[in-house]
């Protein structure tokens, strides 16, 4: 037993130890850098300054906004649905996926029958003039991004 308590001590002490040496080549690299870092601001304060050149004319910017987005309207018929859920958490889930991953125009709507709890909370991306254009949309959204999605009339 006294051979147990001599070995926990031990350990106690000897980790104790190792702490301290630590410590104190910590405070040394800290004093250290702290001598570079003087000597540093010291040396770059006695050099010239450089002369100041305008920066080059830049491009005009690009639109942040990919083409495909063009095909969205703020009031059309048409939509993308892109999932469908009775639950309106998993729902929500799928909603901020679809924002996370760049897909603003998704958005939820409501569908069903309150008083049998028939009710659906479909996951939509954009809103399209014409039903071409949604399907042009739901044939991206299949083949380049591989998402479910299919054009729907939507009058909302």
């Amino acid at each position: 037993m006294q051979n147990k308590r001599l070995f926990q001590f031990l350990v106690i002490l000897s980790s104790l130890c190792i702490f301290l040496i630590s410590c104190k080549s910590d405070t040394e690299n800290d004093a250290q850098t702290e001598a570079e870092t003087e000597e540093f601001v010291d040396t770059t304060v006695s050099t010239p300054e450089a002369p100041v050149t305008p920066p080059p004319p830049q491009a005009p910017p690009r639109s942040s906004q990919p083409s495909y987005m063009e095909l969205i309207s703020d009031t059309g018929n048409f939509t993308v649905q892109v999932a469908a859920n009775r639950n309106r958490y998993m729902a929500e889930r799928t909603l901020n996926k679809w924002h996370s991953d760049g897909f603003e125009p998704a958005f939820i709507a409501v569908e069903g029958d309150e008083e049998t709890g028939d009710i659906w909370y479909r996951v939509f991306f954009g809103r399209y003039s014409n039903f071409k254009d949604a399907e042009a949309m739901s044939e991206i959204l299949r083949n380049t991004f591989e998402r479910d999605a299919f054009p729907r009339r939507y009058n909302r």
